[in-house]
C-alpha cells in the first residue's frame, strides 16, 4: 500500500501541471482535435467519443470545488465511472503512444484497502482496441491533507495489455488525486508510473477522471 506523493504536482515533466482536472482538460480536448479523420474512420469515431465523454465530464465537474477530505465519509460505498488517459514516454519505438479507456471505481471509506475498480475497453492513438485491463487496488486517503496543495488520494493500477503489434505491456501505476464535490461526486488526479515491454522500461503519465453516475 502506497501513501499520496506530497508535493506530487510539482514533480511534473511534460505531463503533470496543477489541477488535475484542468489537465485532463487540456489533453482530452487536444486529443479530440486530434482525430480529425473520426467522421469517417470507425475506429478513430470511437476513440473521439471517448474523448468527448470526457471532456464533458469535465465539464461537470468545473468550477473545481474539492472535497474537504476531514469531511468525507468514513463509512459506506460510491461507485464512479470515468476515463483513463495514460500516455507514453517514448514515442520512437513501436508501443502505442497513448491508451485511453475507461474506468469503474468503487471506493469503501471504512476499508483500509478502500479502493477496486478496473480500466477497461483501453485504445491505442489509432483507435485500435488494446487487449487486457488495468486491475485498481489499495488505496490511501490523506483526511489532514489539503487537496488544494496536494494529493489526498493515492491507489495503484496494475495490469498486461496486448496491443496491435503483439507487444505485451506490463504497467506498474500510481494514481494521486483528489475527491470533488460536498458529496464526493468526482474523483480525478493525475497517473504516474512505468510500462515495461520487450525488456525495456519507460515512463507513463496520464490523468484521470470520474463521476458517480446520475442513476446513483
Amino acid at each position: 500500500m502506497i501513501a499520496p506523493r506530497k508535493n506530487y504536482k510539482s514533480t511534473s515533466s511534460k505531463l503533470l501541471v496543477p489541477r488535475a482536472t484542468l489537465l485532463a482538460m487540456s489533453i482530452f480536448t487536444s486529443a479530440c482535435g486530434g482525430s480529425g479523420s473520426s467522421s469517417t474512420d470507425p475506429q478513430l469515431a470511437e476513440l473521439n467519443a471517448l474523448y468527448v465523454s470526457a471532456d464533458a465530464m469535465i465539464e461537470r465537474l468545473q468550477p473545481v470545488a474539492f472535497t474537504d477530505p476531514s469531511m468525507a465519509p468514513i463509512s459506506g460505498t460510491a461507485s464512479y465511472a470515468g476515463y483513463f488517459l495514460g500516455q507514453m514516454a517514448n514515442t520512437n519505438d513501436n508501443l502505442s503512444d497513448s491508451l485511453t479507456g475507461e474506468m469503474d471505481i468503487r471506493v469503501d471509506f471504512a476499508d483500509t484497502e478502500m479502493v477496486s475498480g478496473t480500466v477497461f475497453g483501453i485504445l491505442d492513438d489509432n483507435g485500435d482496441a488494446i487487449s487486457g485491463q488495468i486491475d485498481l487496488t489499495g488505496g490511501i486517503l490523506d483526511r489532514d491533507g489539503d487537496p488544494n496543495v496536494d494529493a489526498t488520494l493515492s491507489f495503484e493500477g496494475n495490469g498486461m495489455l496486448t496491443d496491435i503489434n503483439s507487444n505485451n505491456i506490463n504497467l506498474d501505476l500510481v494514481f494521486e488525486g483528489d475527491f470533488f464535490g460536498a458529496d464526493v461526486a468526482g474523483v480525478a488526479g493525475n497517473i504516474l508510473g512505468r510500462a515495461e515491454s520487450n525488456g525495456t522500461s519507460q515512463a507513463v503519465g496520464g490523468v484521470f477522471i470520474a463521476e458517480v453516475p446520475d442513476s446513483e
